[in-house]
């Protein structure tokens, strides 16, 4: 379906099919306001755990307010569960809220297709950006490596904040007046 303003968008509540330029694909949602979709690696969380006035702390809390919908697997949300769980002063419960329903991808992935990337741990958000063609935003050093041959984008914090108008100082702090 296309909204009045040419933009693709999907008319279900989850993100159960993937649709062609995914990326450019806004989920509705039942305020009537438009989404893109988002993948955030653990890493993501984990940064912004520690740091919330990090880049990666910017991040999430754009998924928090609704800038973005954080699209998402089972495999991805245990994974943010249990690494969250494992490390002190970060709870899982701080960041579940934003695995919503609507963000969910159901449909299968193909973390195989992704055995060049060392580490097998990432290789289930290469499959859901491959799938979903949502950009993956990650600090791994693994996924960025790979970036140039993946069919979505995988960006930094920095990178994605920048990339979507979200930090027009390009990460630089104003100068004290």
């Amino acid at each position: 379906m296309v909204d009045g303003n040419g933009t693709k968008v999907m008319e279900t509540e989850s993100v159960h099919e993937p649709a062609e330029a995914a990326s450019d694909v806004r989920l509705s949602r039942d305020t009537g306001a438009a989404m893109k979709g988002v993948i955030l690696d653990t890493n993501v969380f984990v940064a912004a755990g520690f740091r919330p006035q990090s880049a990666s702390g910017r991040v999430v809390e754009a998924v928090r307010n609704g800038r973005y919908r954080l699209i998402w697997t089972e495999a991805t949300r245990r994974e943010a569960e249990a690494v969250l769980g494992r490390i002190p002063r970060l709870h899982w419960t701080d960041v579940s809220d934003l695995f919503a329903d609507a963000g969910a991808f159901t449909r299968a992935v193909a973390p195989d297709a992704f055995a060049y990337n060392t580490d097998p741990n990432d290789r289930k958000f290469a499959a859901l950006g491959a799938a979903t063609g949502c950009p993956a935003v990650s600090s791994d050093g693994d996924l960025l490596a790979h970036k140039e041959v993946f069919s979505f984008d995988v960006l930094t914090p920095q990178s994605f904040l920048q990339r979507e108008g979200l930090d027009p100082g390009g990460g630089r702090k104003a100068p004290r007046a």
